[in-house]
């Protein structure tokens, strides 16, 4: 997505500038579980509670700020907050597109009421790629997720063993659960590293979902011969041809050999064929939708959804999925219910479209292009420039 960098029309041609005599010392201590934070998922995210402390101290209200790296675009909500101007700019599409629409939030009821129209239409397809049988009542239950386990050869007797069966370490609670990184061979008793043993192949293990049980936590289970024919039946090639999603091939490079060396050598192997089937679904309806603003909104809430479901999602006994900027494959596998995991981050953003204060007209503009050429802002014209460093320290030039 690319977006006009025309900033000359929030820039100020004679700026008043704050003259700052002490940098700032105070600490900055901002926290990860909030709405705009939790909204999108971006590698190098900062709270921007923790970039406005550093914009109120450096420049006055209607000053003009400028982060030309501006990655998730954290630093035009904060701006905005502190009744700034911001000026937002990457080379990445994929960093503008996330930074203009955390930083345009719309109205939420309306933004919910399309999410539940999607969901609304994509029940039947539900249905059809998530249920199982309830192990007690027999009646038919949502699979909130379903584990996949790599086969594994011992190093030491050359047999074959399912990680699943040797590594898993539960206990009395998911947070104290675990899957090891050091057991004995369950052949020959030989002590071994698993990153250090060659894997086979990857199978299903257990399924998790939720029925007629009282307890908040859900049932997990070995598959039936239902379960496994259902998956079996669900191939690439069962997906409707209507359906688009990428196929684009990986590029031979550092962060992509390790996918590649387990097959996984273009965007659409990145899914399980049911995640995919599920994925294209939503983009097909959300890419549709008629009102723009809320088009938008709707593909921003399913890119949020990488690595969630995909195959480089590693199961976690509490849940969620890391979020590491590498396409690192995981020995054991959350493939999750896209349907149920698209509603969650929705929740998400909803929450964050309803708590955020609603901003000035003309304070935001964004634009895709390398912070080398910003030959459209005029001299003298920007207050405050927010430089992002490597380990997140912050550096500020403002004009004395």
């Amino acid at each position: 997505m690319s977006f006009n960098p025309s900033f000359g029309s929030i820039c100020n041609p004679v700026s008043k500038v704050k003259r700052v005599t002490t940098p700032y010392v105070g600490n900055i201590t901002a926290g990860k579980n909030t709405y705009v934070y939790d909204a999108h998922t971006y590698h190098t995210k900062v709270p921007p509670e923790g970039i406005e402390l550093l914009i109120t101290h450096y420049t006055n209200e209607g000053d003009v700020v400028l982060d030309p790296f501006c990655g998730s675009g954290m630093t035009g909500v904060a701006a905005q907050r502190a009744k700034r101007k911001v000026l937002l700019s990457d080379l990445s599409p994929a960093a503008t597109f996330i930074a203009h629409n955390i930083n345009t939030p719309i109205d939420a009821d309306k933004y919910w009421s399309a999410i539940k129209e999607l969901l609304k239409r994509a029940e039947p397809l539900k249905k059809n790629l998530y249920t199982t049988s309830c192990r007690e009542c027999g009646k038919k239950a949502e699979i909130l997720y379903t584990v996949w386990s790599y086969k594994l050869i011992c190093n030491h007797c050359g047999q074959e063993f399912v990680l699943w069966d040797v590594a898993r370490d539960e206990r009395e609670t998911v947070k104290e659960s675990k899957i090891k990184t050091e057991f004995n061979c369950p052949h020959c008793a030989a002590w071994l590293k698993k990153r250090q043993l060659k894997r086979t192949e990857l199978i299903p293990v257990a399924i998790g979902y939720k029925c007629c049980s009282r307890s908040l936590k859900e049932r997990v289970c070995e598959l039936t011969d239902e379960d496994r024919q259902k998956l079996q039946s669900i191939t690439y090639n069962s997906i409707p041809k209507e359906l688009w999603f990428p196929t684009d091939r990986f590029p031979k490079g550092v962060n992509t050999n390790q996918p590649i060396s387990w097959g996984i050598d273009s965007i659409d192997k990145a899914y399980f064929p049911r995640s995919l089937w599920a994925f294209a679904f939503l983009w097909r309806e959300a890419e549709a939708w008629p009102e723009a603003d809320v088009r938008e909104k709707l593909l921003f809430t399913l890119t949020s959804l990488y690595q969630r479901v995909t195959k480089f999602s590693e199961f976690r006994f509490w849940g969620g999925s890391g979020n590491i900027a590498n396409y690192n494959v995981p020995q054991i596998i959350n493939e999750q219910n896209v349907f149920a995991t698209f509603e969650r981050k929705a929740k998400t953003i909803w929450l964050y479209f309803n708590s955020e204060k609603k901003h000035e007209a003309n304070t935001l503009q964004i634009s895709t292009q390398s912070a080398c050429h910003l030959s459209q802002i005029k001299n003298n014209s920007i207050d405050c420039l927010l430089q992002k460093m490597p380990i997140q320290q912050y550096n500020l030039f403002y004009r004395e």
